[in-house]
């Protein structure tokens, strides 16, 4: 869903502001989001490879794109980018910014728990997976019915003692 998330977004914001949405001028990011935009950057080229947009956008964090979907400080996300243009990477959900945002959140926040070891026994795993697959129908239903197919989250959630 990551990957699907940041793609969808990564197309909409390259058809308004180029492939290189995150150095536009009229690209309205938060100094936090540009600072993560920059330590990306950092990363790749510390790494000795070339900062081109493809390994630029896979550099982000999860909560980078999530946060794009949050309102940005006075709304600023709502109004320019949620409204006209992040929408549309969402194009099987008729749904106001925060419905969507708050379902990946929540999902920032399992996936934050995973990558930190902590426990998420407790946490109600099969509604986590039916959000993600519904998240994942609003960006594309055929996505959706491939993960559901071949996923084995609904086996190890059945076998669980």
């Amino acid at each position: 869903m990551e990957v699907a998330l940041r793609n969808a977004l990564h197309r909409e914001l390259s058809r308004v502001f180029g492939t290189s949405w995150y150095d536009a001028p009229a690209m309205p990011l938060t100094t936090r989001a540009q600072d993560l935009v920059r330590e990306a950057k950092a990363a790749i080229a510390h790494s000795r490879k070339p900062v081109i947009p493809p390994r630029v956008v896979a550099a982000l964090s999860f909560g980078f794109w999530v946060s794009l979907l949050g309102p940005g400080p006075s709304g600023l996300y709502e109004m320019r980018l949620w409204r006209p243009i992040l929408h549309h990477a969402f194009p099987h959900a008729k749904l106001p910014r925060k419905d969507v945002h708050h379902p990946l959140d929540q999902l920032r926040l399992l996936r934050n728990r995973i990558a930190h070891h902590e426990p998420i026994l407790t946490r109600p795993l099969a509604e986590d997976y039916q959000s993600i697959l519904q998240i994942l129908s609003w960006i594309c239903p055929d996505t959706a019915t491939w993960v559901a197919h071949h996923c084995a989250i609904p086996a190890v959630l059945a076998a669980r003692p």
